[in-house]
């Protein structure tokens, strides 16, 4: 044993066999991966997209109700994407009513309707199915159900629950709503004393709504009381923030439009608003702006012009909602320094707290404390444009030196850090290193339509024009179906 030891130490330690070693096991190296890949150069010349296993080897025979859709593998082992389904296509619609549900799940004819409970204050969802007619193992062995699908600690006062108690011959049920859009109905099977549950999807039926009116004092205001939500109105204000400057251009007078989309709920036949919007303008001092929304056959969704150009700049110019300029690019008497000095961004006065948004997608070059700026953001958009965010009560907590952003994201808050009077955003546009208006720099749109999305574009227009011209609630689940169908479409 010591003199093996000894012999294999001493031709390690000489440099020409050490060398020979290394040699050959690069040799064989080099022969096992061209080996290795001119096999899979040839497994995917026969095809790359033939499964190597049946689907029913890539079930269990126990558990195949649990299985998602095949796994479809290739020759050489790469796992092919699958597209994943919309839910409204997995699961069921809401029945009509609890007691059809319960009909048709078990076979049994119910003589009694649902009737609906609400929850009290300070009652549990356990006590409210007390009222409802359901014992103590049922509450239980419900609640067990219920809590698989949705949190029982928060509901509030008045949550509705419609129920159906059971007789001796007859099933009982329960129905919930899990969100705004999807329902849980349970019913009670009589020969095994066990619940069963489906999700449903609630139906509905679509309409186009035109809203119109004339600002008065301010746009939210006459938004709000011609019928738009506020969810609505933020998306408006977002499409035309590119192209208005709502502090200076917005005049008592003025006129918008806006053609939006509604559902109503056939079950509890509610109108949910927050749809799309379809068409959206400001007449301004007599000079109309006007966007159509326009989805690509790639499915990119946008608004864009008559003439195909879009309603997205690379940057906006007012990064924050609400605001009220309060001091405009240029020479200006300094309010803190006393004297002339130049004011090299715009400011904009709003509350400690408002969201300052990022202007455009980029990179965050800095992101921390800048003597007289405060808490500042600077961000790089592209070799031509940056952005910068002074002042700021505080800075979000992603938004690092390296970071990306995406137009829209919230990257900081309102404040008055630093050399500042009183809370607000000052913020500059600089193009080239230079530093520029960012209320009048003329900015690029997105990216362009090609000749064959601008043709699908005008189409899209004529249709939305017509549903314009007809100036009211139109029922796209009946008469207009195939035209809203074109829309999502185009």
């Amino acid at each position: 044993m010591t003199n093996q030891h000894h012999v294999t130490h001493t031709c390690l330690k000489h440099p020409l066999i050490i060398t020979l070693l290394a040699s050959i096991l690069m040799l064989f190296a080099i022969l096992l991966t061209q080996t290795s890949l001119a096999q899979a150069e040839e497994l995917i010349q026969q095809d790359t997209h033939i499964p190597n296993q049946s689907t029913e080897q890539l079930l269990d025979s126990n558990n195949s109700h649990l299985a998602g859709p095949p796994i479809i593998l290739t020759h050489y082992g790469m796992v092919l994407p699958q597209p994943r389904p919309d839910p409204r296509s997995v699961f069921p619609e809401t029945e009509p009513s609890l007691r059809i549900f319960i009909e048709n799940q078990s076979g049994i004819a119910i003589d009694s309707d649902e009737s609906l409970y609400r929850l009290k204050s300070g009652e549990g969802l356990s006590n409210l199915l007390k009222r409802a007619g359901f014992d103590g193992q049922m509450r239980e062995s419900a609640i067990q159900h219920i809590q698989n699908h949705r949190s029982l600690r928060r509901l509030p006062i008045g949550f509705p629950v419609y129920a159906i108690a059971p007789t001796d011959h007859t099933p009982g049920g329960i129905r919930i709503s899990l969100n705004n859009e999807q329902d849980l109905s349970l019913y009670y099977n009589t020969e095994d004393k066990e619940w069963r549950s489906i999700r449903s999807f609630r139906p509905y039926e679509y309409f186009l709504t035109y809203i119109s009116g004339d600002i008065e004092n301010s746009l939210y205001k006459s938004s709000i009381s011609a019928g738009m939500t506020d969810a609505m109105f933020n998306d408006f204000i977002h499409i035309m923030s590119f192209s208005v400057d709502f502090q200076r251009q917005i005049r008592a007078g003025d006129e918008f439009e806006a053609l939006v989309e509604y559902r109503r709920d056939m079950i509890t036949e509610k109108v949910v608003p927050g749809g799309e919007i379809y068409y959206l303008s400001l007449k301004l001092s007599g000079e109309k702006i006007e966007y159509f929304r326009h989805q690509q056959a790639s499915g990119s969704v946008g608004y864009y012009d008559h003439l195909g150009v879009s309603a997205y700049r690379t940057l906006m110019r007012t990064p924050i909602n609400g605001a009220r300029l309060s001091s405009g690019f240029g020479n200006r008497k300094h309010p803190i320094l006393g004297y002339t000095k130049a004011h090299r961004g715009a400011d904009f006065a709003a509350p400690t707290g408002t969201p300052i948004m990022a202007a455009g997608d980029g990179m965050v070059e800095y992101s921390g404390w800048n003597g007289s700026y405060g808490r500042y953001v600077r961000i790089v958009h592209n070799g031509t444009f940056k952005t910068a965010y002074a002042h700021m009560s505080g800075i979000s907590k992603n938004v690092r030196s390296g970071a990306r952003v995406n137009q829209g994201d919230i990257i900081g808050y309102v404040g008055s850090s630093g050399r500042s009077t009183g809370p607000h955003l000052h913020y500059e546009i600089i193009v080239n290193g230079s530093h520029v208006n960012p209320l009048t720099v003329e900015l690029p749109s997105g990216n362009p339509l090609t000749t064959n999305e601008k043709i699908r574009l005008a189409e899209n227009i004529e249709i939305i024009t017509k549903e314009m011209s007809v100036r009211g609630i139109i029922n796209y689940a009946s008469i207009q179906f195939s035209q809203r169908l074109a829309l999502q479409q185009k």
